[in-house]
């Protein structure tokens, strides 16, 4: 009998200790990388709304764990090249800020392509350790090569839609938005150009993931955007297929505990245009920036 209840407590007090390790690594420096993080957002939002935080809560929990971030702050509607340059000086700022030589770079969605340009035609890929690209449309979107199948920007109504979309841009604080140009760039053709023309620099590690959504999720706005885009392209998280968000070493589909319907909003947190956040979501983002670490980035 006792040596039953010795056995018990044993396990117990191993359990408390399994979990109080978890939870130091989860407090601790698991996050502390080699080199700061800049955060590059995608189009039509930017990084530094109150109201809706592009990024959540999830540059808290990193620098919370002992890494550094930055957020991009760049034009939101820009076309990719004039954000390149823009990221450009931001990295430089950067680097000329906290003394490190290099920056690891996490973009999302059209901020994987701005950030690659950037590397790789803007002569930045000494300066560039890693890009982590989180569903970016590598080759292009269908959603864009249908949108402007019925946006003609010389027709009076799509004049006004861009119009529209320029002066939502200024609003929330573009100096140069360019919808017409910024959107266009996603259709597949204008990617397919784009990879010929922009190739990977060997000296930067390049890795990507993506979410997928299916007819299941809970609002009606993503199920059509996900059979609409299904039909065109394969599985996808309603604006981005998964087959165009591989690049370089492919990580996979993002899944949060239990779940696994997180469309192209949600997996940077903007819950506010499902109604829908994920739980626990900055785990994810926490156990990417390790395994960074552990890679010597």
């Amino acid at each position: 009998m006792y040596r039953h209840y010795r056995t018990v407590v044993i396990i117990l007090l191993c359990m408390n200790i399994l979990s109080c390790s978890r939870s130091v690594k989860l407090q601790s420096t698991c996050c502390q990388l080699k080199y700061p993080i800049l955060l590059v957002h995608g189009i039509a939002l930017p990084d530094d709304m109150k109201l809706v935080p592009y990024w959540g809560n999830i540059p808290d929990h990193l620098r919370n764990r002992g890494a550094t971030v930055f957020l991009s702050n760049h034009n939101a509607w820009a076309e990719h090249k004039v954000a390149a340059q823009f990221l450009k000086d931001r990295v430089e700022q950067i680097i000329a800020q906290t003394g490190a030589q290099k920056v690891n770079i996490i973009a999302h969605s059209k901020g994987g392509i701005e950030s690659r340009y950037m590397i790789s035609c803007l002569d930045m890929s000494d300066k560039v350790a890693s890009l982590t690209t989180i569903s970016t449309p590598h080759r292009g979107s269908m959603v864009a090569d249908y949108l402007f199948e019925k946006i003609d920007s010389r027709q009076m109504g799509g004049k006004f839609i861009i119009t529209l979309a320029s002066v939502v841009g200024v609003v929330m604080g573009d100096s140069r938005p360019d919808p017409d140009s910024s959107g266009r760039s996603l259709t597949k053709e204008y990617m397919e150009s784009f990879n010929e023309n922009v190739p990977d620099m060997p000296q930067v590690y390049y890795q990507s993931y993506t979410s997928l959504i299916t007819e299941e999720y809970p609002a009606l706005f993503w199920q059509k955007l996900y059979e609409l885009h299904k039909n065109l392209d394969g599985p996808n998280d309603g604006l981005v297929s998964e087959q165009s968000a591989r690049w370089g070493v492919y990580r996979g589909v993002v899944k949060v505990g239990d779940v696994s319907q997180i469309n192209h909003g949600d997996i940077v947190d903007l819950y506010q245009f499902s109604g829908r956040r994920v739980p626990d979501l900055h785990l994810f983002y926490i156990d990417m920036v390790h395994d960074l670490k552990d890679m010597g980035f």
